[in-house]
């Protein structure tokens, strides 16, 4: 007899949980992004990209995200993220093509 199987959420998946807890998410926008989900592909936001444009967020922002090295696209368009962004980080995110936090 074979054991259960077990599923549990890629590395990107689990970096972007920490991107959703460094936010304050007061009309849920991000709530079916379950953590026993195996991959985060049908988040609310998640696509090849990451759009989470006019969402109500608030908070500084998730460096974590620094580390999705295959995401292309981030646009955090019309929220209240309140950082600074240096250069020398945003380099650090190889694939990115456009980022969004106007």
């Amino acid at each position: 007899m074979l054991p259960p199987l077990a599923l549990c959420i890629n590395q990107e998946g689990m970096y972007l949980q920490k991107v959703k807890l460094s936010f304050d998410d007061p009309v849920n926008v991000l709530s079916n992004w379950n953590p026993l989900d195996v991959v985060p592909c049908n988040w609310y936001g998640v696509t090849c990209s990451l759009d989470l444009s006019s969402s109500n967020l608030c908070g500084p922002f998730p460096y974590i995200l620094y580390r999705l090295k295959n995401v292309t696209f981030v646009s955090l368009y019309d929220n209240f993220i309140n950082s600074t962004l240096f250069d020398m980080d945003i380099a650090l995110c190889q694939s990115l093509e456009h980022l969004d936090l106007a």
